[in-house]
């Protein structure tokens, strides 16, 4: 038969045989009611095929076959025999929404079935019932597909222990296989699959199906390809070799991904808008369950297994798992869909699923981290002892159970249990938090894999570590540190869901092996064990590979372990004892080598080497231990230092000793009698004596000739309002950072303005240009003005964004002492307090309309409130921030600033501007607000409110002097200020302070009492005393202090000509000030 015959069906008396068509097999087209499959030549009659549907059906189905004139290229085409087991094998039968494929059995129906549930899948408490025949709990739990949102009822497919606690370890019993399916498998081609296998498995498509969106998760974006923290969105491009490298996703989801936004719901994600695609769950009651207890393994080693077949039960499918599907206790929304979206449901009838059938899959590493360890890193994670934790988290950040981990070795550090493997845990980093030492702060949480995460999670939601780039390796590295717990215990299989640490051996001895090496004791327990079980099953026949293994596994053993093996060895293959130790000695020699680089031949090898990594120095009354690292050095007493340096010794064999101690003790080790901050000028050698131990370390950024002017119109338009003088300040007091570090201004940059502004971005470059050792963002007061500042050790630059001291007397004396104080009282927990050379400079941002307490004669705040011009602008902000986070800038700028001639710049003396003037009438007290309102008003008012002078009289006051009763002077200063505990104000006071405003100016007061007369001022005319009152104090109006010839900026904004010109004006006199 040819290949463009056509099979015309239709259903002229029951309409659900067309719908049990359309669902058994996809038509190719539709004619008058009735439907087209087209058919090419493979086996069967097709005139015969049409004879058998007349017969089967009865009249209500019609049939026929026609030749079509066209071919029917791009169309499926099915065979006479995939017919006939569409419309032959019985009718389409539904149980609700739900289409049921085949005949539902009494061996189906009557399967006893557990299922744990809750009303939410953050239940902290599940529900698990008595057994229930498969067709009860089908009928209600998935057989219909209601309209609602997905975070609804969710269910566990087995039994939970008593506890109700929904986690891997209280899994009781396992009576449904389940996979979770979202990486563009045909539902339709997945439900055909289990048919072919005649698996009896429910499919129903999820809350998300047939929509187009893919989420990568940002954190592990980042990790792929190894960016900056601050980095934006991928691009199209960008985002589809991330998926390839993971290789989940079926080609057509990547290559339809057409555009990318941003979302925050719990976690940062980037949403790939793609072509849509199914998403569906598939479950498979077991033929009989799993029942944790009965198995001969341990409880680890089954859920291991399960987790593996869970992968392997898809891969036989022909599909990729979601890698958050293979724990046991993996939650499963009930089918819902919203309204109007499309859903189906089906149960295909066939045989029960034998648990021992299902092939165990083979597992990869997590993608992720393999995928950004193959493309190289940037910074790799390696512990003091050798142990790479990147190396480790590309092999086992898909399975590694972190929650057991600390419920066994860290106990004491959890804080509270959320449920499903989730733990609110204290922060390694905690000195780093702006409430270090809380312990009601759950902020830092672990994750385990395999529950709700494809990967472990370990982070912190405190802005302190989220700034210095805390991500899940250094925290772990950290809590390491810490001596929560050891490196050994990550390659401890217990805690590897999956592979349990098998899949080590490739690489030259397993988890245990590599543990025992490393002294863990219950490791090589398991390894003498397992050395004298595989040397008791050796013959004189062994081949020479048999008995290398068992040497390579006493290796590791201590001596007389090892002894026991040997004999074991020396009476089953006859093989002399000195042969069997020679060997065992040659490789516990290369396994030394190779289990760590921290163990060393000889002393001297060992401290030099201990001497990169640690020194021993003086704090106040204290000796403490220093970790030189990159980012930040790391403190610790001698006693935890011991901890963590205690895998490195030197030696060779059982004779190895600790070297930590042996570098205490000897004179060659690096010892320093004083802890400074010495910052010196990029370029310089570092002048600090060697016995002191410098917490400058330079730059992080070299200076390179480039176009930052994006950035320079930004600061002179926006953030100085066209302020020349500001201008010049601003640039001014930044190149001095650079070109003096170790003489401070005296003076701090202040910007006020909306949300929005970007009065943020132009800093980020300087801190980019200092790292995060010598820079550092605080967002609370108390990150400046609280007892433990250890977070200000080594930091030249403080940036404190939306803050404010305006109305915190104490705060604000803090703040300008530190402003302009030579040294600082560093304070860390249980430390002594250490007095150091202090070299920070201050930038304040805020929104607030009071953020400092300046006074009149203010000279530390160079003030600006930023214009509101840009808010909203999202083109210019994008272009912007491309500029300054992709690297482009702060090389730049440095070079700019390294070169600037500020000689001429007094960076003691700030401009007045409207910004400065207005923080310091915000911060005025009661009397001098009277001074001004009185200045002001050309009046005086009294207790009732009423003016005190009459019209005539200060109608006059306007052009001449005039006479004022001293009681006047004193009620009118009364009714505007009150004394702090209540009372009256002496009188004298009044008037000293009344005349010391005007004293010695060309518009003194005149008190004197002629005679008898009455006690009264004379006043110079007002003009005469606002004139003396703004020279020497404040102006009245804030915008009289700015002189309209120092800007650069558009008096009619709306004329494009003048904008133009104003532009082109701004530009050569930014050009002009860094000589180009």
């Amino acid at each position: 038969m040819p290949s463009n015959t056509a099979l015309v069906i239709g259903f002229p008396r029951d309409p659900n045989l067309a719908e049990k068509a359309r669902n058994a097999l996809r038509p190719n087209a539709s004619r008058d009611g009735a439907i087209v499959y087209h058919l090419f030549d493979s086996n069967g009659d097709a005139k015969a095929l049409v004879d058998e549907l007349h017969k089967s059906f009865d009249g209500d189905l019609t049939a026929s076959l026609e030749l079509l004139e066209d071919g029917v290229e791009g169309e499926a085409l099915y065979t006479c025999d995939e017919i006939e087991r569409a419309f032959l094998s019985g009718e389409l039968t539904f149980i609700n929404d739900a289409e049921v494929w085949g005949e539902l059995t009494q061996e189906i129906a009557n399967l006893p079935i557990i299922v744990s549930g809750a009303a939410k899948h953050t239940a902290t408490t599940w529900n698990t019932p008595k057994p229930s025949p498969f067709r009860t709990v089908f009928i209600n739990q998935f057989s219909q597909h209601k309209v609602g949102e997905k975070a609804g009822r969710c269910l566990v497919m087995g039994a939970l222990g008593s506890s109700g606690k929904r986690s891997k370890g209280n899994v009781v019993a396992m009576y449904l296989m389940g996979l979770d399916i979202d990486n563009g498998a045909s539902f339709e081609k997945t439900a055909e699959r289990i048919r072919e296998l005649n698996y009896t498995g429910i499919l129903y498509s999820t809350h998300s199906s047939g929509k187009g969106t893919v989420e990568i998760k940002r954190d592990d974006y980042m990790r792929w390809a190894k960016l900056d923290l601050l980095h934006g969105e991928p691009s199209v491009s960008e985002a589809q070799a991330y998926l390839r490298a993971l290789g989940r996703y079926e080609s057509f989801v990547i290559d339809g991904i057409s555009e990318i936004t941003t979302a925050h719901e719990d976690t940062v994600k980037f949403i790939c808008k793609t072509t849509p695609f199914d998403k569906f769950r598939v479950l498979f009651p077991l033929a009989a369950p799993l029942v944790v207890a009965e198995q001969p393994q341990t409880q680890t080693t089954v859920l291991r297994e399960w987790s593996k077949k869970v992968i392997g039960l898809g891969q036989r499918l022909g599909v990729s798992v979601d890698r958050a599907a293979v724990d046991p206790s993996r939650v499963f929304f009930l089918p819902r869909h919203p309204k109007g979206a499309a859903y189906r449901i089906v149960l295909n009838c066939g045989r029960l699923l034998p648990y021992e059938e299902i092939p165990v899959g083979t597992s990869d590493a997590d993608p992720i981290a393999a995928a950004g360890n193959a493309m190289g890193s940037r910074d790799h994670v390696v512990m003091a002892d050798g142990f790479d934790l990147t190396t480790w988290c590309a092999k086992h950040g898909h399975e590694f159970d972190i929650a057991q981990l600390f419920h066994d070795e860290a106990s004491e550090r959890i804080r509270l249990d959320h449920g499903n493997d989730k733990l609110a845990v204290e922060c390694p980093t905690d000195h780093l938090h702006s409430n270090p030492g809380d312990p009601e702060d759950l902020g830092c949480y672990i994750q385990s894999a395999g529950m709700s995460a494809e990967s472990f999670n370990f982070g912190c939601t405190h802005a302190g570590c989220a700034a210095h780039g805390r991500d899940r390796l250094k925290m772990l590295c950290a809590a390491i540190d810490a001596g929560w717990f050891s490196s050994s215990s990550l390659a401890n299989g217990v805690y590897l869901v999956e592979s349990g640490g098998e899949d080590e051996r490739a690489g030259g001895g397993d988890s245990d092996l590599r543990a025992a090496a490393l002294g863990n004791k219950p490791a090589r327990a398991r390894v003498f064990a397992e050395a004298k079980t595989a040397a008791a099953l050796l013959t004189e026949d062994s081949p020479d590979e048999d008995v290398e293994a068992i040497q390579r596994l006493a290796a590791v053993l201590r001596e007389t372990e090892s002894e026991r093996v040997v004999k074991i060895m020396k009476d089953k293959t006859g093989l002399a004892v000195a042969k069997l130790r020679k060997g065992i000695d040659a490789l516990r020699g290369s396994e030394s080598e190779a289990k760590s680089p921290y163990h060393f031949a000889t002393l001297e090898a060992g401290i030099k080497a201990l001497n990169k990594e640690v020194a021993m120095v003086e704090r106040g009354t204290d000796v403490m231990i220093v970790q030189k690292r990159e980012e930040e050095d790391g403190w610790k007493s001698i006693r935890a230092a011991r901890t963590v340096f205690a895998p490195w010794k030197v030696g060779k064999g059982d004779d190895m000793t600790p070297l930590f101690p042996l570098w205490e003790e000897s004179h060659l080790r690096d010892y320093r009698t004083e802890v400074v901050f010495n910052p010196y000028r990029h370029g310089d050698a570092d002048p600090t004596p060697q016995e002191h131990y410098n917490l400058y370390k330079g730059l992080a950024v070299d200076p390179v000739a480039g176009d930052w002017m994006s950035l320079q119109r930004h600061l002179f338009h926006v953030v100085c309002n066209g302020d020349t003088r500001l201008f010049r300040f601003m640039m001014g007091w930044a190149a001095d950072l650079f070109q003096n570090p170790t003489i401070k201004p005296g003076t701090a940059l202040v910007l006020h303005g909306l949300k929005g502004t970007g009065k943020t971005l132009p800093f980020v470059p300087l801190q980019q240009i200092l790292g995060l050792r010598h820079s550092v963002k605080v967002n609370n007061r108390k990150h400046l003005t609280g007892n433990f500042n250890e977070h200000m050790a080594g930091k030249l630059l403080v940036v404190a964004e939306e803050s404010f001291w305006g109305g915190d007397k104490e705060a604000d004396s803090s703040l300008k002492d530190q402003i302009t104080s030579d040294t600082v009282l560093l304070e860390k927990k249980f430390a002594d307090a250490v007095p150091v050379r202090d070299y920070r400079r201050f930038i304040i941002l805020s929104n607030a309309s009071s953020v400092v307490r300046a006074t009149p004669d203010e000279r530390r705040y160079a003030a600006t409130t930023v214009s509101d011009a840009r808010i909203g602008d999202t083109e210019y902000f994008d272009a912007l921030v491309a500029d300054i986070y992709g690297g482009k800038v702060a090389p730049a700028m440095l070079h700019d600033l390294l070169n600037l001639n500020i000689s001429d710049i007094d960076l003691r003396r700030p401009p007045k501007t409207a910004a400065l003037v207005g923080q310091i009438i915000n911060a005025l007290p009661a009397d001098e607000r009277w001074i001004r309102g009185v200045l002001l008003s050309g009046s005086f008012t009294g207790t009732d409110g009423a003016d005190l002078l009459d019209e005539r009289t200060a109608d006059k006051w306007l052009k001449e002097s005039i006479k004022i009763t001293k009681e006047m002077v004193r009620e009118s200063y009364r009714s505007a200020v009150k004394p702090y505990g209540g009372g009256q104000v002496d009188p004298g006071e009044i008037g000293t302070f009344f005349l010391s405003k005007f004293k010695g100016t060309e518009a003194e007061i005149d008190d004197t009492r002629s005679g008898r007369g009455k006690r009264e001022y004379v006043l110079p005319p007002l003009p005469e005393m606002i004139a003396a009152y703004e020279r020497n104090w404040t102006p009245l109006d804030p915008d009289t202090a700015e002189d309209e010839r120092d800007f650069i900026r558009a008096a009619d904004k709306n004329d494009p000509d003048e904008r133009r010109r104003v532009e082109k004006d701004a530009d050569d006199f930014i050009n002009a000030f860094f000589k180009r």
